[in-house]
């Protein structure tokens, strides 16, 4: 069984090929990630911010938030 060097690939290319794609891909899904945390993060602080000029604290976002859940378990099992 002889192989003919020319009409091959090494085996090392293809693997460092298949590396390099995979490390972009990974690469690629944390920036999207960083993205959408950072985003959120801003939105979150800029709701709180204009919170904080009408009178509210951070506290009565919470309790509220809290109370929603409350009201939303109560609707899905029918007030029991």
């Amino acid at each position: 069984m002889a192989v003919h060097a020319g009409k091959t690939m090494p085996t090392n290319l293809i693997i460092l090929i298949a590396a390099l794609i995979v490390a972009w891909i990974v690469f690629g899904a944390l920036v999207n990630l960083l993205k959408t945390f950072i985003s959120t993060a801003i939105a979150l602080f800029l709701i709180i911010v204009i919170l904080r000029f009408f009178g509210f604290s951070p506290q009565d976002l919470m309790q509220e938030i809290a109370n929603l859940l409350q009201t939303l378990r109560l609707f899905i099992t029918g007030g029991k």
